[in-house]
């Protein structure tokens, strides 16, 4: 059984921008299948996060096709380790 999610990246702004991206692209399709992906672009915060008052939006659809609990998990363990990504959410995407 397939799930959909939608993943909201915050980017710390700095030149790296396109690696992070290909970092996360990389742990999403190690075990997913992307559906779709959007540069939202530069954005001032509403409020000061990890000492930054801007960040890179990136938003990316993509659905899992088995034991989805483990894989969002381990797609959640891999974003950890990239210190440039300020904040992040994920969500199933219950749309039918």
């Amino acid at each position: 059984m397939e799930t959909k999610y939608d993943a909201i990246f915050i980017i710390k702004n700095d030149d790296n921008i396109e690696n992070i991206i290909s970092t996360i692209n990389y742990f999403v399709k190690e075990n997913c299948i992307i559906l779709k992906k959007e540069k939202i672009g530069l954005k001032r915060l509403a409020y000061e996060i990890k000492g930054e008052k801007q960040g890179y939006y990136y938003f990316i659809n993509f659905k899992t096709l088995t034991n989805q609990d483990n894989i969002v998990n381990k797609i959640k363990e891999n974003i950890n380790t990239i210190h440039n990504v300020i904040k992040y959410q994920i969500i199933k995407n219950d749309e039918i």
